[in-house]
């Protein structure tokens, strides 16, 4: 540590950080990066967590739905149904934006949903379509823990008879498809988000870290004569909170 900080001594100290941080590699530091790397998960997730409990929507109204859904599954009332079908809608709405997030969250590696979930569910649509000469069959089961007996089958009262109550046709055969392909297609959107986020917040925080020392050394240093130097306590601290 110099006795009397310099314009020349802030600017080695500067070059010095950033050939600390180009070394801080995962194959030239891997305990070093590894354990930054957990610590800023950790960092992220307990902020997510509390920016998504303490937020108004999730006390005000996701809480609430959610233990007013956990009472009527204990208690009797004329709404079971009604409490079933939105149960279904909730998993039919996860199932198909959570495939379509996991295809496209993993920064090029992503699982292919579309391959193993969305085409299948198509192909069985069709072939279903074809068989059963109408569109009057279940299909919206076809994910997993809510597989029905009846998964495209026919229905019973016209099973290869040639009939039906809904004609198949091209934009018949359409909306029978689409809420399954948009939901998935909302999740690769959504799933391209923290990928983008993490990119610009590691951009942002290397320039911020190229000069964020270097001006704040040169802050404290405008506010005296260069002969005069700092305290030893406070020039520790700040080169300490810049490597850190």
């Amino acid at each position: 540590m110099p006795q009397q900080i310099t314009l020349q001594y802030i600017a080695d100290f500067d070059y010095e950080l950033r050939e600390r941080r180009e070394k801080l590699t995962l194959w030239n530091r891997p305990m070093e990066t590894g354990l930054l790397a957990v610590k800023g998960v950790y960092s992220i997730l307990v902020s997510l967590v509390r920016d998504v409990l303490f937020h108004p929507v999730c006390k005000f109204v996701l809480l609430p739905l959610i233990a007013v859904y956990i009472v009527s599954l204990h208690i009797e009332h004329p709404w079971v149904a009604l409490v079933d079908d939105v149960e279904f809608v909730v998993e039919y709405t996860v199932w198909w934006v959570g495939l379509g997030v996991l295809s496209s969250i993993g920064m090029g590696s992503g699982l292919q949903s579309g391959m193993l979930f969305m085409y299948p569910h198509i192909i069985k649509i069709f072939i279903a379509a074809q068989t059963c000469k109408t569109l009057n069959f279940e299909s919206e089961t076809d994910i997993w823990f809510r597989k029905s007996p009846a998964l495209f089958m026919c229905p019973p009262s016209n099973e290869y008879s040639g009939g039906g109550d809904v004609t198949v046709t091209y934009w018949a055969t359409w909306f029978k498809i689409m809420p399954a392909c948009f939901l998935q297609a909302t999740g690769t959107v959504l799933g391209e988000i923290p990928p983008f986020f993490m990119s610009r917040q590691a951009r942002l925080a290397a320039i911020e870290a190229q000069g964020t020392c270097y001006v704040l050394l040169l802050f404290f240093f405008s506010f005296i004569d260069s002969d005069v130097s700092l305290s030893h306590t406070l020039t520790h601290l700040l080169l300490h909170a810049c490597i850190l």
